[in-house]
């Protein structure tokens, strides 16, 4: 839907790209979410940008520059962890899961959630490291 959206318009307003980007990511098109988030200024990425940027890096193979940019993110976002992200509503899916806790790995996000995070959480998706924590 997105091609489409992008195909009927070109000159689609710079707000959508994040939709794209996010839409991209989840079905897998690494490439294709970088290329949308090269539209954006870094500060325009919000958290799920910071997120899915490094992700998406790593999963092209681009680890060095995922590494970098992670240190990055977690000076705007010093809580940001995969059972963070994972747990989301915005993660709504086992598939969407997998995806971002195997993506956020290579990237090297820190992969453990604080106690007070997951307390919120009625029911938490924990990573099996993170269980003995």
């Amino acid at each position: 839907m997105a091609d489409q959206a992008i195909q009927l318009n070109p000159n689609y307003p710079l707000w959508s790209t994040r939709l794209f980007a996010h839409a991209y990511f989840v079905v897998g098109r690494y490439d294709d979410a970088l290329l949308m988030m090269d539209r954006l200024a870094p500060e325009n990425y919000g958290i799920w940008g910071w997120t899915y940027r490094p992700a998406a890096l790593a999963a092209v193979g681009r680890t060095e520059e995922a590494k970098t940019l992670i240190s990055e993110t977690l000076k705007r976002f010093p809580d940001l962890t995969i059972e963070g992200r994972v747990n989301e509503p915005l993660v709504n899916t086992d598939a969407d899961r997998k995806r971002l806790m195997e993506t956020m790995r290579l990237a090297g996000f820190p992969p453990c959630a604080s106690p007070e995070l997951l307390a919120k959480i009625d029911k938490p998706v924990r990573l099996p490291e993170c269980l003995a924590n």
